[in-house]
């Protein structure tokens, strides 16, 4: 059935439409394009020849109603011109016929004329045919479908352009003439086409352009006018067209002589600017608009140079006063940049940046900032920065540092014209300010620059001191605002060179020092920023690099004044008096947890003498001069609070500090501006301080401060001012009013968003925390600083790259470190997550005040909680302000009460009834309902506030009020028409069930949202199906009707012209350009995928394609957002296994193609989603880098799905580009991760990781910029050879491999995490089979890339290149093979140059201990030669001769170590690594390494057990931090603790084992250093310490194992046995042996075994005498006894049961690791027993024997007999002599006899037999004797372990010959054996052997001797009749003859005859022969045999 047959024939249109397009769609996009398939061939024409004949038939049709849907038209458009691309070689001519088709329906001719009419019927019908040029469907889809054809095809169809130009201009005239032929979405399509077709135009007629003008004019008068509106698309598309127009050549002819003015009034004083700019969605396309104009003037045409072009953006950025111009400049600068970069890779190479941005900073010159207000100023230098983090990640490193060097080298200049003033040489030396803003311009971007190099400029000393030299000239400039920001820059500068924070904390304590000294002319701008210097560097003033003692000097400069001058505001000590303060401030952030409580006595002093005493003033300087002190003071105490560890008591004495401030601040009567402000400066400093404590104050809240508070956000007589909006103001540049404006004002001027949008930087004092995404929480408040999302929110809102611009529009308030610098020492770094800094001061109040209302609300009473409504309901309805500023305290205490509220949710707590309806009550009541933001925050808050009065109800009615509360909102909904107010009570309904879903009803909520979802009015429809989404997410189970139901509907929503965008109503097409419905509809089924699951399969056929419909149509979108949601379909999908569901390809490709065009930043120039088809420009969609990542997410994903051959070969150039430019990015490290855990083993990770490393970034990017290059000569008609992205790999990107000093390779994060995929993957295969080859293989690069690891300046690229080379040599470590190890030996030279290479100036003592510990491992590990180390053995050689003397200065190789805490660190890392070779050698007993390392273990010992006492004392010392002295000698002692065990956390366990390493080499080597009495307790102390740490370390498994055996080896000492034989040590150790058996693993528990052998033969050894054996024999029982615990838990069945449950051996699984195990329990048990005597022997006997006997009962017995046999054996031979004793035995043999041969094998059986026999156990019965006999007889007769049986024999009569026992069961198995030897004539070897043996054991009985030689002579010529003899008989037969000559002389003359002793001989005489020609004679022997 054809397309136009299944929807004549259908109902349900649309649906069959929908389903018609995605499923071609879907088809036709997985077409593999490389191969002319026949079937996919036909398959294309089918569809061409359908979508055509639809194309006909839908102008005719009467149906058109029930099919028109744009929605589908875009969908089919795709289709259609994906048919074309496909067809397009097989069919070239298709495209034309296409677009004639196409045009004629546009132009209204009749396309339905058959092929078969007479040329004068067509003539006649084309005559009859009027046109209308209005709407209708059949020409809204021609118009679509043409777009598309000419953005993707627009070469082919050149020719019809003079046509559809003149039918376009008709049709937008008509359709603009009258509102009855408005139609929104068909005006957005026609002036799309027109900006389409121009576009490919390749000049336009002067008409033309003349006629667009005109409209244009005509449009935008309209709207001045008419008060007409249009759709904002359509606006955007009209400027769209102005881009093309401004380039056409007639136009710049005609204006060549003033381009620049043309093009600059264009975007600032006329249409494109006053309109293009002030609109949110307008305003991207005009910043592209304007870009690319310029581009095309500069580049292209080159009638502009660069400096003009950053001419016309400085000049309207500076000329305009408005936010929304200002942000699009900088949009549309970054726009011309990038295109710049796509025709020039070279652009930003070197100082290019810097080029650029000393053209830009001109917006800051002189002229443009003079008269403008700091807020204003530091907006644009905010803007100037977010264009750095925007392009500097596509700066190479290499030029990022010529960058900092052109910077700080004031004398070079770059390739660039500079502006006046910029690089000036003596800047910082002007006494003026008219420079600070190009200093501060220059130290943000350097700020950046240091960002992102960390330390990678360090390799130069000389650039790294000059910009150490010049960041600290400015650091002490005269010009306040450049000395903080260099403060900040530097500090930025010193966290990534820590090794000069010393020398510049010194330099600067004594500049402070000399200008304290001076009398005149106080430097107080100098000393004021050395102390911001100091302050800014003790948050990172790292142990290793900076002297504790220097930190103390600086406390002691600024206590020592504050102490005396505390409240001193005279004359330079008051200035002396601020510096000391700053200094305070900063030392708060010192990291030691010792020094706040040593300063806090102190510190708490100087508040109460500051802050709680009046002050007499006598003029308005003392007053603020004290008021600026108590400030600095307080902000000390704010930072102290930051620190410290506060407790109610310490809460308390703030709070008293903080009211007795307060109070002073009220009884200030003196009133100036200055007086104010300083006392606004010193409330806020109070509020800030009460947030630190208000989690300990809430409950007893101060209420007069909870007044004011409210008052400062909320009054209604404060902040009155008049309004100017950005429209408003863009307007006054025109004569007229316009009257859209007055209707804006109308509808939309009392909202929050009007509010933001306001010009004058005061915003009516609304909160700097209200943002339009939702609200800002403060660092000051919150551990972590976030934006919290309103839960109804839009939070669709688009991460595109220019949004840190387009906050900018809606950010009134602007921030400035100068507003209060100190935030930089008392905030983190942070203001909050909305700001860096601060606002000024009184949005600050107000900020601070709504944070601490929100915080303390939640815990006051009910009354006074009630009370506060009241207040705030006071302002709420206020009618004695502007309106305007009504909003504001509405946004203010909605805010406030939401975060409030919230915080109630969060931790679970509740309201009274009365405090919960009046705050529902102020909600209702609230007259903002058109307010979006204000409707969502309160509809969330009616949620929060249901679920906290529920909370104080019991269930019952808990239950009642919630359904209550549904049910007036229902009945609101139903009474209530106004939609804004529907839109509060469909979300409030939501947000009810969200946080109360278990008491209310799903489906009553569930049913009124989704009937008013069908409303068609745009904010009810698409609000309801927000709240739709909410309450779906919360639900945790959905019904399948509901799910088709809702699926059914949402399809409908979509393609349904009645709602969403596309429509006839403007106004709907504009609300949904804020709000898409579109979005929400993927958002409900994405949410329906995760409620449904897998049982998305039970869905009926219709259900399931309408899902599949919805699902690829919102991919297939042009908007990201809905995008994003169908991906995240897919992946939920895909996650639940549902294979074959969608077409993996699909969605693929769409998340390739975001990758790839969101690489390089621009704004889209398509108006289609291009992502499955060949894109024809640069950057075809707006690049958007957040949804890239998302993408990249979702790989990651797909990688555990095992779908990874679906993507990975064809992005993995991209992936590697995306590595280089966003590596700190989460989702690209997972990605890569996962990718690696995923690795082939023939993807040569090794190599591919190598490469990216090395490869150049040029080299890297080659393909994606000859890909841009293409672009541009197809455009220019050149023809070039194209670049397939997805072809390219990292493989066939060939860098440059030679190191060249400025190489341009990749940056270092990215290397870093290069490194680390190593790291990774080394250690993820190691234990693999082929690893060593594959290490063969790469190891040169390997060891390559370590050493250029460690050659950097980076901390983390050190670290990671050691660990990478530190793995390589343990690996080749266990390497037995020598030659590979050979190949290691090659690279030597290059491994020790690597650890070498380490020790350069300013290196990190982390890597320097990480070095030492591998050269310490290069020795132990032996790989090679001993002579070829003498480079690592020298370097520890002579540390050990540094640590003998105590030098201040430590320099191991260029590195110098100069502060106490890292030479202590590099000393022990030192003495670790000899305690490891130490080890080695005596656990290796190699003499080599024993020789080298004896000679100093003269100074090696002491130095182990002074760093181990040291160790203890610093651990379980006493520390006193009460002491209030600041000398400098006490106070070295007060160091942290922390600090000091920090040094020995990795190395005491390892001294630990050495000393026991030395009690194996030399047991009394210790006593040398030690007495008795110290050596006793040094040992007891470090066994407490290792039985501490097992005890602690329960979760880490090799750990406790290395614990253990340190355990031991300490055990192997005598006298410490002694102490642990002790009663309290005694049980504390075995109490934990005893749960690491219970607990533990086997490693551990036969670590715990080996230390309880020790501890008994240590307990024999010291309880020698039998006195003192018996005086403690309970500790050794109780030894034993865990031993035995350690065999019951392996065999718990064994264990005897007092209430007779027996344990289960079923589910006891052995294994060879617990057979190990049991065998040494048993071993020990063995050796154990033999050292008792008499009763305590025969007591473990029994005990023993009943364990043996469980064992043979059991199921596993065969499995453990044979660990057992020794010990029975053993047990047998200690009892054998015993006569009664022996009966247990007996006992024993009774209870498992009767399992032999049955549960205990045959084997097992014999053995025990054996054992028995061999043991001389005599106490058989003689029904036993006869059993055992028949029992071996039998098994001999079956053949089965034959040989066993004659072995066991054999041992038998060897070890019992004279046990009467024995005798009696061998003599029936002997017999038994002669006689079958004799009748089958087999095993008459091993008979022999028997035979033999027994003669051997017979004594003095001549006779039984001789007839046991006649019976083997028998035997064996029985076997051997008449032939010779073979050799290994001869050879017994001579065996017996030597056994007693004379009697087988008698044997064998009487048993054979003549023959048989001729044969006999001859067969002995070879025998003899041979020996003989051996060497060996022996002519006697042969005489035998005579």
């Amino acid at each position: 059935m054809s397309l136009v047959e299944a929807i004549d024939a259908s109902i349900d249109k649309r649906h069959v439409l929908s389903t018609w397009i995605l499923e071609n769609f879907g088809i036709l996009s997985t077409h593999d394009t490389t191969k002319n398939n026949p079937t996919d061939v036909a398959h294309v024409e089918k569809l061409y020849s359908n979508a055509n004949a639809f194309l006909t038939y839908l102008p005719t049709t009467d149906a058109v109603k029930e099919i028109y849907s744009h929605y589908l038209f875009l969908r089919f458009s795709q289709l259609y011109c994906l048919t074309l691309e496909r067809s397009k070689s097989e069919a070239p001519g298709r495209i034309f016929d296409s677009a004639d088709l196409l045009t004629n329906i546009l132009v209204e001719e009749d396309v339905s004329v058959k092929p078969n009419d007479s040329p004068d019927k067509k003539d006649k019908k084309k005559k009859l045919t009027k046109k209308t040029y209005v709407f209708t469907p059949a020409k809204d889809m021609a118009v679509t479908i043409l777009t598309q054809i000419f953005e993707t095809f627009g070469k082919d169809i050149t020719s019809l352009i003079p046509l559809l130009l003149s039918v376009l201009f008709k049709n937008l005239k008509k359709v603009i003439e009258k509102p009855k032929y408005n139609h929104a979405t068909y005006m957005v399509s026609l002036q799309r086409l027109f900006t389409a077709v121009i576009k490919q135009a390749n000049s336009l007629d002067t008409a033309d352009v003349h006629k667009f003008i005109k409209f244009s004019k005509k449009v935008f008068e309209s709207i001045y006018t008419n008060e007409e509106n249009f759709p904002v698309d359509f606006v955007s598309a009209m400027i769209d067209s102005w881009n093309i127009i401004l380039t056409q050549d007639s136009f710049i002819k005609e204006h060549r002589e003033n381009i620049s003015d043309i093009i600059y009034s264009k975007f600032r004083h006329e249409e494109l600017g006053i309109y293009g700019f002030a609109n949110d969605h307008s305003r991207p396309h005009t910043a592209k608009c304007l870009a690319n104009v310029l581009f095309d003037y500069s580049c292209s045409k080159g009638i502009l140079t660069a400096q003009d072009v950053f001419g016309i953006y400085v000049k309207i950025y500076t000329h305009s006063t408005t936010r929304d111009v200002k942000a699009g400049c900088f949009e549309s600068l970054v726009q011309f940049l990038m295109l710049n970069l796509t025709v020039d890779r070279h652009f930003f190479k070197e100082c290019g940046y810097l080029d650029v941005l000393v053209e830009v900073s001109s917006i800051l010159c002189v002229h443009h900032t003079e008269g403008r207000k700091v807020g204003t100023i530091s907006r644009s230098l905010k803007l100037l920065v977010g264009m750095h983090n925007l392009l500097l990640p596509y700066v190479s490193e290499a030029s990022k540092v010529q960058m900092v060097m052109k910077l700080i080298d004031i004398k070079s200049e770059c390739t660039g014209s500079y502006n006046e003033g910029f690089m000036q040489p003596n800047f910082l030396m002007d006494e003026n300010t008219h420079n600070q803003w190009y200093t501060i311009i220059k130290l943000d971007l350097l700020e950046c620059l240091l960002l992102d190099l960390s330390s990678v400029y360090t390799n130069d000393p000389q650039l790294t001191q000059l910009l150490k030299d010049k960041l600290m000239e400015m650091c002490t400039a005269d010009v306040f605002a450049v000395r903080v920001c260099a403060n900040r820059v530097l500090n930025t500068f010193l966290t990534g060179s820590p090794q000069y924070i010393a020398e510049v904390i010194e330099t600067s304590l004594g500049q402070l020092n000399s200008g304290f000294q001076q009398k005149e002319n106080f430097p107080y701008s100098t000393l004021h920023g050395c102390s911001l210097l100091i302050a800014n560097s003790m948050d990172i003033a790292d142990k290793n690099y900076v002297p504790y003692d220097l930190i103390m000097r600086v406390t002691v400069f600024a206590t020592s004044f504050i102490k005396n001058s505390t409240t001193t505001t005279t004359g330079d000590n008051y200035f002396k008096g601020l510096v000391c303060w700053i200094l305070m401030i900063g030392l708060m952030n010192y990291s030691d947890d010792s020094y706040l409580k040593l300063q806090t006595a102190q510190l708490f002093l100087f508040w109460k003498v500051l802050l709680t005493h009046s002050f007499t003033y006598r003029n308005e300087e003392e007053l603020v001069r004290n008021l600026e002190i108590r400030s600095h003071a307080l902000a000390c105490l704010l930072a102290y609070l930051n620190n410290a560890s506060i407790d109610k008591e310490m809460a308390k004495q703030v709070s008293y500090l903080l009211t007795k401030c307060s109070n002073f601040n009220h009884s200030v009567s003196l009133k100036s501006q200055l007086v104010d402000q300083t006392l606004l400066n010193n409330e806020k400093r109070i509020l800030q301080v009460y947030l630190k404590v208000k989690d300990y104050i809430s409950t007893d809240f101060n209420s007069s401060l909870l007044i004011l508070i409210m008052k400062n956000f909320s009054d209604p007589n404060l902040y009155i001012e008049s309004s100017t909006t950005i429209l408003e103001s863009m307007k006054k540049m025109r004569k007229k009013k316009d009257p859209e404006d007055s209707q804006k004002e109308k509808v939309f001027d009392l909202t929050v968003d009007s509010i933001l949008r306001q010009q004058n930087g005061f915003a009516f004092g609304l909160s700097s925390k209200i943002s339009k995404s939702g609200i800002y929480n403060l660092s000051l408040h919150e551990v972590k600083s976030d934006l919290a999302l309103i839960g109804g929110a839009w939070f669709f809102n688009k991460q595109d790259w220019h949004r840190a611009f387009e906050d900018e529009v809606f950010t009134p308030i602007s921030t400035c470190l100068t507003n209060d610098s100190l935030v930089l020492l008392y905030g983190k770094l942070s203001y909050g997550a909305g700001a860096l800094y601060l606002p000024k001061t009184t949005t600050s109040l107000i900020d601070f005040s709504m944070e601490l209302f929100s915080s303390v609300f939640p815990y006051l009473n009910d009354k006074i909680q009630y009370s506060v409504i009241e207040n705030l309901n006071l302002s709420l309805f206020s009618k004695a302000t502007t309106p305007l500023r009504s909003v504001a305290i509405a946004a203010n205490i909605c805010s406030a009460l939401y975060t409030a509220l919230e915080i109630i949710e969060d931790k679970n707590l509740a309201l009274e009834p009365s405090v919960g309806n009046l705050i529902i009550e102020s909600f209702r009541k609230l007259d903002f309902t058109k307010d979006i933001f204000l409707t969502n925050l309160n509809a969330t808050s009616m949620g929060f506030v249901t679920a906290a009065v529920g909370r104080s109800l019991d269930p019952d009615s808990r239950r009642k009020f919630v359904e209550d509360q549904v049910n007036i909102h229902i009945k609101n909904l139903v009474e209530i028409n106004d939609p804004h107010s529907r839109m509060f009570f469909v979300l409030s309904l939501a947000s009810i069930y969200k946080y109360n879903t278990n008491y209310s009803t799903f489906r009553i909520i569930y049913d009124v949202i989704f009937t008013l979802a069908k409303d068609p009015h745009a904010l009810i429809h698409t609000w309801s199906l927000r709240a739709m989404s909410i309450l779906l997410e919360k639900h945790l189970v959905i019904d399948m009707t509901s799910t088709c139901s809702l699926l059914a509907a949402t399809q409908e929503f979509l393609v349904n012209p009645e709602y969403g965008k596309y429509g006839p109503s403007v106004l709907r097409y504009n609300y949904n350009m804020d709000y898409d419905s579109y979005v929400i509809i993927a958002d409900i089924v994405r949410v329906l995928t995760e409620k449904v699951g897998p049982s998305l399969l039970d869905m009926d056929e219709k259900v399931t394609q309408t899902f599949k419909n919805i699902t690829m149509s919102s991919l297939l979108t042009d908007n990201q957002a809905c995008n994003l949601q169908s991906l995240k379909i897919y992946e939920n999908v895909a996650t639940f296994k549902l294979t074959g569901f969608f077409q993996d390809t699909l969605f693929i490709k769409s998340m390739k193609s975001t990758i790839s065009q969101s690489l390089l930043l621009g704004f889209g120039s398509s108006y289609f989603n291009t992502d499955f088809v060949i894109p024809t420009t640069i950057s075809p969609r707006l690049a958007n880098p957040e949804a890239a990542l998302e993408c990249f997410r979702i790989f990651t994903q797909l990688f555990k799905l095992g779908k990874r051959e679906l993507f990975v070969a064809s992005i993995e150039s991209f992936a590697w580009r995306y590595l280089s430019v966003f590596p700190a990015s989460k989702a690209i490290k997972s990605y890569f991760s996962e990718w690696l855990l995923h690795a082939k083993e023939d993807e040569k990770w090794i190599e591919k990781l190598y490469t990216m490393f090395n490869v150049s970034t040029e080299k890297l990017f080659d393909g994606i910029f000859k890909q841009f290059e293409s672009q541009y000569d197809s455009r220019n008609n050149v023809e070039k050879e194209t670049i397939d992205p997805e072809q390219e790999t990292i493989s066939n990107i060939q860098g440059n491999m030679d190191r060249e000093k400025n190489a341009d390779t990749v940056q270092w994060k990215t290397r870093k995490i290069l490194l680390s995929l190593i790291s990774k993957l080394l250690i993820s295969i190691s234990n693999k089979p082929g690893f060593s080859l594959l290490l063969l293989q790469n190891l040169t690069n390997l060891v390559s890339l370590s050493f250029q690891a460690v050659i950097s300046r980076i901390e983390e690229l050190n670290m990671y290149g050691l660990e990478i080379l530190h793995l390589i040599l343990k690996h080749f470590s266990t390497e037995k093979e020598q030659k590979i190890k050979a190949l290691l030996v090659q690279e030597e030279a290059q491994i020790t140059s690597s650890l070498m290479a380490v020790f350069h100036k300013g290196a990190s003592p982390k890597v320097v201990c990480k070095a030492i510990d591998i050269a310490a491992d290069v020795i132990c590990f032996k790989i090679f030669p001993a002579g070829d180390q003498s480079r690592l053995t020298h370097l520890l050689i002579k540390m050990l001769e540094t640590l003998k003397d105590d030098f201040s200065t430590i320099t191991v190789g260029e590195t110098e170590l100069i502060t106490k805490s890292a030479k202590r660190k590099v000393e022990l890392n030192f003495l670790n690594g000899w305690s490891k070779i130490v080890q080695e050698a005596v656990a290796s007993h190699d003499v080599g390494m024993l020789e080298f390392t004896v000679p100093y273990h003269s100074i090696l010992l002491p130095l182990w057990i002074i760093s181990l006492r040291e160790y203890m004392l610093t651990k379980y010392g006493n520390f006193d931090f009460d002491t209030t002295s600041v000398n400098g000698a006490a106070n070295d002692q007060a160091e942290s603790r922390s600090t000091k065990l920090e040094l020995y956390d990795s190395v005491w366990l390892n001294f630990v084992k050495v000393i026991g390493s030395f009690l194996d080499l030399d047991s009394d080597s210790l006593s040398i250093y030690l007495s008795d009495d110290e050596l006793e307790s040094f040992m007891f102390m470090l066994f407490a310490r290792c039985l501490e740490e097992i005890t602690k370390s329960s979760d880490e498994n090799a750990y406790r194992i290395n614990l253990l055996q340190t355990l031991h080896n300490l055990m192997k000492s005598q006298m410490l046995l002694k102490l642990l034989l002790q009663d309290p040590v005694f049980e504390e150790f075995t109490s934990l042996f005893e749960r690491l058996i219970i607990t533990g693993t086997v490693e551990e528990k036969s670590e715990v075994v080996f230390s309880l052998d020790t501890v008994i033969h240590g307990y024999n050894k010291i309880n020698a005498s039998p006195e003192t054996f018996l005086g403690s024999i309970d500790k050794l029982y109780d030894a034993i006894r865990l031993v035995l615990m350690v065999i019951t838990h392996i065999l718990p069945f064994v264990e005897y049961s007092v209430s007779g449950f027996e344990s289960t051996e079923n589910d006891i699984h052995l294994g060879p690791e617990n057979a190990k195990l049991l065998k040494y329990c048993f071993t020990v048990m063995d050796s154990t027993v033999s050292d008792f005597e008499g009763v305590f022997k025969l007591d473990l006997y029994a005990c023993l024997l009943f364990l043996i006997g469980k064992i043979y009962q059991s199921a596993v017995c065969n499995e453990v007999v044979p660990i057992i046999l020794p010990l029975l054996k053993s047990i047998t031979s200690g009892l054998k002599n015993n006569g009664e004793e022996s009966n247990l035995l007996y006992i024993l043999y009774k209870c498992i006899s009767g399992e032999f041969g049955k549960t205990v094998s045959d084997e097992n059986s014999l053995a025990t037999l054996f054992v028995l026999l061999t043991g001389g156990f005599s106490g058989f019965r003689k029904a036993d004797i006869d059993g055992i006999s028949q029992y071996i007889i039998s098994l001999l007769d079956s053949g089965a372990h034959q040989e066993m049986i004659y072995q066991g024999v054999k041992r038998v009569i060897e070890t019992s010959s004279n046990s009467d026992t024995s005798r009696l069961v061998l003599r029936p198995i002997i017999s038994h054996m002669v006689t079958v030897t004799g009748e089958s004539k087999s095993n008459l070897n091993s008979t022999l052997d028997i035979l033999l043996v027994v003669s051997k054991s017979i004594k003095d009985d001549s006779e039984k001797v001789a007839s046991l030689f006649s019976m083997s002579l028998i035997l064996i010529f029985d076997h051997f009749d008449g032939k010779i003899l073979p050799e290994h008989i001869s050879e017994k037969i001579m065996v017996l003859a030597e056994r007693d000559s004379m009697l087988f002389q008698r044997a064998l003359r009487s048993t054979l005859n003549t023959k048989q002793i001729d044969i006999l001989r001859l067969s002995v005489q070879e025998i003899l022969s041979y020996d003989s020609s051996m060497g060996s004679k022996d002519n006697n022997t042969l005489e035998l045999f005579k």
